[in-house]
């Protein structure tokens, strides 16, 4: 379980014969959702079922702290990116603290100081939308590594941009409901860059809001 992936398992009215189950799967802005009804041979158990061209077929292996899911066959009804396969626990492991840093926007804690002071308490906004994220390049020649970032399902919704170099010169934008906040500690602190321009492409509808 991630902040932006995971997947919960229920089991009930277990038999000799099988077991019923119901999942629900996320990924970034897809879901999934499938129940049904395994059939057991000895410490595995089977699900099949064929829908509108689609065939989806499960294996249940019973481990001795969880039960793990293969995904044999189909997409069996899930958005893009969604899967059902995987460990599942009887017990939810506690979440980590989630930074830029644990996502891999930014590279260490002292990038990750810097931004935190720039931007914050809208550094959630950063976190909540960086799930898959893309090095890009440098328009504005300001020596600085590019990483844009948003979130499955949820482009041109959930999607950040991070510009910082070795001096900690920071310039950042992050999509905020119907507008862009961007922030810099440049002095130079109204300019947009070219390399932030180019990101907002697909939404420069929404209005900049300078931070």
């Amino acid at each position: 379980m991630t902040p932006f992936a995971g997947a919960e398992l229920k089991i009930d009215s277990i038999k000799d014969s099988g077991f019923s189950f119901s999942l629900e799967a996320f990924n970034g802005g897809n879901s999934g959702e499938l129940s049904g009804v395994t059939r057991l041979e000895g410490n595995e158990a089977f699900y099949s079922k064929s829908t509108l061209g689609d065939t989806c077929r499960l294996q249940f292996f019973y481990r001795k702290d969880s039960i793990y899911i293969q995904q044999l066959q189909g997409d069996c009804g899930a958005g893009n990116g969604v899967y059902y396969g995987g460990s599942y626990y009887a017990k939810k492991a506690q979440p980590k603290d989630t930074s830029l840093v644990s996502l891999g926007v930014l590279t260490s804690e002292t990038q990750d100081s810097a931004f935190r002071k720039l931007v914050g308490n809208d550094y959630s906004l950063f976190v909540r939308s960086s799930q898959i994220i893309t090095d890009e390049q440098d328009l504005d020649s300001l020596g600085a590594i590019v990483r844009s970032a948003g979130v499955r399902g949820l482009f041109t919704i959930r999607e950040n941009i991070v510009l910082i170099n070795p001096r900690m010169e920071i310039w950042a934008a992050v999509i905020d409901g119907d507008s862009v906040n961007y922030y810099t500690n440049h002095p130079d602190y109204h300019h947009l860059p070219r390399t932030i321009d180019k990101w907002r492409e697909n939404f420069n509808q929404k209005p900049v809001a300078y931070k």
